[in-house]
């Protein structure tokens, strides 16, 4: 573990993990905070550290009873080693970085965060994954929901993200559908959407027989796993109070949406 920043070292607190604050109260104001930060034009390495980096939030009790906050990230070993070496070699994460995230967290929640720590991974089995997409997109919604669902990801496990990802696979379909002046009902659940894309979206015809009845084939398998994502939602994941999906099983269901906008960005550019 190693204490990277303190803005006020006199007070000496104790960095131990007593309560942490939940992922649908602190993604919200650290995306306010990355707001803040574009705002106020800090360098473009501040803000990819802050956006990209899993950081947790935990509550920070002094000896005076007054609540502050610890700012934790459970790094991997090879990223624990390169922030290390970083820092001995450099100021430009205690000087400009961390007092940085810090000020935007004040401003946008009244947060004293106190101190920014790195901890280390435990190895353990990881979840096999699809790559992120990477999509190109007009839609705020989708950009927003794809960074979210990735944070959930890393921070608290896939079942976490299920929704986050749904969302912004929802938001996807709708776009290249208004996009391609495809006519569909204002509130077409994500089946609908697909079924109107594939249907009618003059992008995604294949020519050649052979591979035309092939695709059919394939992709009315992931018609009936998309289908199948919509209860999954609604009754396992974080947009209502439900049981959670386990890991492997979230996961699962996230790399579908992950294929799906794989395929969907490279056909439709």
């Amino acid at each position: 573990m190693i204490v990277m920043y303190e803005s006020n070292p006199s007070l000496k607190l104790k960095v131990e993990k007593t309560e942490r604050v939940l992922d649908e109260e602190f993604i919200p104001i650290k995306r306010r905070a990355v707001v803040f930060l574009k705002a106020k034009q800090y360098s473009v390495d501040v803000i990819k550290h802050f956006e990209e980096t899993p950081y947790e939030l935990w509550v920070q009790t002094a000896s005076d009873g007054k609540e502050r906050y610890m700012l934790w990230w459970d790094a991997t070993i090879a990223e624990y080693v390169e922030m290390e070496r970083r820092l001995e070699e450099e100021s430009y994460f205690q000087q400009i970085v961390f007092p940085a995230i810090c000020d935007a967290l004040a401003a946008v929640r009244y947060m004293d965060v106190q101190s920014v720590v790195m901890g280390v991974k435990l190895a353990e089995e990881e979840d096999i994954q699809v790559a992120p997409p990477k999509v190109r997109t007009n839609s705020d919604i989708v950009d927003i929901a794809l960074r979210d669902a990735e944070t959930l990801i890393k921070s608290s496990g896939a079942p976490n993200a299920l929704d986050r990802a749904h969302t912004a696979f929802h938001a996807y379909l709708r776009e290249a559908c208004e996009d391609a002046k495809i006519n569909v009902v204002k509130d077409a659940d994500i089946t609908t959407l697909f079924a109107q894309l594939r249907d009618k979206h003059p992008k995604l015809k294949i020519i050649d027989p052979q591979a035309d009845k092939m695709m059919v084939d394939i992709l009315r398998g992931f018609a009936r796993a998309i289908d199948a994502l919509n209860p999954v939602r609604n009754n396992k994941s974080m947009a209502h109070p439900n049981m959670l999906l386990d890991p492997p099983e979230a996961m699962l269901a996230i790399n579908t949406i992950r294929t799906m906008l794989h395929y969907l960005d490279k056909k439709l550019k």
